[in-house]
């Protein structure tokens, strides 16, 4: 029986052998479609300028207190462009980051394709990395996991089609990280690890140190500040219910997600 083959998009970081260890694994290997797309690298807005990407950092600022850097839209561009090649292949498939690292190369084509086989129809998204480095060691089974709210990073994810078209279309022009932008799919975990992120030899591409309003502002300045906001600059395009489930509630759902992954059974890794 012929396998099915899993299209797995690297976005590579320009004159970097970064993605090196993943081709070293999946370009011989007749079980994967293997693509790349050069990563956008934009340290100034003149860059991102200079590469006519179209964004805006206006509700961005009105969430976390600052604006979008341009190395973070940069990100989000780059998994806009694998994400619409995901959009219109037939089955979809995976994008990775070119500092994930595969554990198990076997294990990481049956949890994706599993995935992509169970989930065509709907707007799903599998994340490959832990849950705040939270993993189940004694795993035989293989399961997916749903979390209600989103997962950390978008270092290695599998996305059907529709997931992929509902990313871009809330993305772009870029208003929101790469990771991960208000859009109504479904985020699943898996119960068995096989990406870690970076190695001895990586580092993030991303930088960024100013402040964020959501984790540093405690609730009273937060409330307050959202009805002086309210009143004198909110974005005509945001409405209240946005603002609270991405100040408060994404943040609760997230700790309530840390919470039932270690009531069931997962740890910290160690």
């Amino acid at each position: 029986m012929t396998e099915s083959k899993l299209l797995v998009i690297v976005i590579r970081t320009p004159n970097s052998d970064r993605y090196l260890p993943i081709e070293a694994l999946l370009k011989n290997d007749k079980r994967f479609e293997l693509e790349y797309i050069e990563a956008s690298m934009t340290p100034t807005y003149n860059d991102v300028s200079s590469r006519n990407i179209a964004y805006s950092t206006e509700i961005f600022e009105y969430f976390h207190g600052r604006k979008l850097a341009p190395p973070e839209i940069g990100c989000a561009d780059s998994h806009n462009r694998a994400r619409h090649l995901i959009q219109f292949s037939s089955n979809g498939g995976v994008i990775l980051e070119d500092d994930a690292r595969i554990i198990d190369v076997d294990l990481f084509y049956d949890v994706s394709l599993l995935f992509l086989n169970s989930s065509q129809r709907s707007k799903s998204i599998l994340t490959l990395t832990p849950f705040d480095k939270l993993i189940k060691n004694h795993s035989k089974k293989v399961k997916k996991i749903r979390v209600l709210g989103t997962p950390d990073l978008a270092v290695a994810y599998v996305l059907t089609p529709s997931a992929a078209k509902s990313l871009i279309k809330v993305n772009q022009p870029i208003v929101s990280v790469a990771d991960w932008p208000n859009s109504r799919c479904k985020f699943y975990i898996t119960n068995i690890q096989c990406i870690t992120h970076g190695d001895a030899n990586t580092r993030s591409t991303i930088s960024v140190d100013e402040n964020d309003f959501r984790n540093n502002y405690d609730l009273k300045l937060k409330l307050s500040q959202f009805f002086l906001l309210t009143i004198n600059k909110r974005p005509a395009s945001l409405n209240i219910q946005e603002y609270f489930y991405v100040i408060f509630f994404k943040r609760l759902l997230w700790y309530f997600e840390k919470v039932k992954l270690v009531v069931i059974g997962f740890r910290p890794k160690k």
